[in-house]
């Protein structure tokens, strides 16, 4: 959608000019180098960007205008990667002091979820320490049913709540 825009904006109104009319002649090779610089998928978008600035500003003549768009295009990737990279490191520190939720950056989770999650797995683990029973202990930490806490308690803890009930030495026999 976006590469429409650029290209029928140029072609239709016939207005584009200086760096803009550089910019749509050579919007191919920035595509490309984009891409080989490594913005990958965001290399449209990157391109969006540069010409809403192009537009947005009334720059003076330019001396040398196409190595100063590749120079443009080049900036702005770099901004966006770090950028990314300010953000997820911010991220991962409010977690650590949140209490070290975010184990996994890559995880689907939200980092309030997660702590979340996290409380009622360490609810379910001391219920279960506790004498309670895996079923029982389940439900009051909040899990749908007892297969739910299973799967999600050997991901966190790397054993079984049963195996925990063992260890514990609270097994409570059936009744």
């Amino acid at each position: 959608m976006a590469t429409r825009l650029i290209a029928n904006t140029g072609r239709t109104t016939g207005m584009a000019t200086g760096l803009s009319a550089i910019f749509f002649q050579n919007r191919a090779a920035l595509l490309r180098f984009l891409r080989a610089r490594g913005a990958g998928e965001d290399a449209e978008d990157l391109l969006q960007d540069m010409w809403m600035k192009l537009e947005a500003k009334d720059l003076g003549p330019v001396a040398d205008p196409l190595p100063y768009l590749y120079r443009m295009a080049n900036n702005l990737m770099l901004d966006r990667y770090r950028s990314a990279t300010r953000r997820e490191r911010r991220e991962q520190d409010w977690a650590e002091g949140a209490g070290g939720v975010m184990t996994d950056p890559n995880d689907d989770l939200a980092v309030d979820e997660r702590m979340i999650l996290n409380q009622r797995l360490e609810q379910a683990r001391r219920l279960i320490r506790d004498g309670h029973g895996l079923a029982e202990a389940a439900l009051q930490a909040g899990f749908a049913d007892q297969s739910h806490m299973t799967r999600l308690f050997g991901r966190q803890f790397g054993y079984t709540p049963g195996a925990w009930q063992l260890a514990a030495g609270r097994h409570r026999p059936l009744q």
